[in-house]
């Protein structure tokens, strides 16, 4: 009698957590990029019917390896505290995910081009401003809808685009981070 109710409570926890892992980024606990796809098509349905703008940023670490950041755990501990960093600066109403292996991308709805702006000088001066040990520059670029592009692909291209193009221009948009990995809290 024993087993089959170890089992049940078994499979509920196994399902509960496989339930989780399709929602969320197991290292970040942002939402999973799947679920920001999502979250897009509706956010840009709203946006076509209501005629309201819609931004995208995206935040990456220039280097997939900097120097010093060889050890997973050490890259996966910095992508959790940026993760952390970034949410606390944005409103309810966005969403950010986890991109690729050392990126971010942060739906924005109702955010038009300057807005987003805002948002990304924002996060910037907040990581720039936050100890980080190692040696990394951060890069951060805007796309809105429909005027960069209308669909997910599209302003994740163009915000990408955006992101070089702050690199080679604007040393200010990538600050030179340290002392993340020292323990201190956010």
């Amino acid at each position: 009698m024993a087993q089959p109710a170890s089992d049940a409570v078994y499979n509920a926890i196994t399902f509960e957590q496989a339930r989780r892992a399709a929602f969320t980024d197991p290292v970040t606990g942002l939402v999973s990029f799947r679920t920001l796809s999502t979250q897009f098509e509706r956010e840009r349905a709203r946006s076509q019917r209501l005629g309201t703008p819609l931004s995208l940023l995206a935040i990456g670490i220039d280097a997939a390896h900097p120097p010093g950041l060889k050890m997973v755990a050490e890259r996966e501990q910095v992508m959790t505290t940026l993760g952390k960093l970034i949410r606390q600066q944005l409103r309810e109403t966005d969403l950010v995910a986890r991109h690729g292996t050392s990126g971010f991308i942060a739906l924005l709805p109702d955010s038009g081009q300057a807005e987003a702006g805002e948002v990304r000088n924002r996060i910037c001066e907040v990581i720039a401003a936050t100890a980080i040990e190692h040696d990394m520059k951060i890069n951060s670029g805007t796309a809105t809808a429909p005027g960069n592009g209308n669909t997910f692909e599209e302003l994740i291209q163009a915000a990408q685009m955006d992101c070089i193009a702050s690199r080679e221009s604007n040393d200010l948009l990538a600050p030179i981070l340290k002392n993340l990995l020292s323990g201190e809290s956010l």
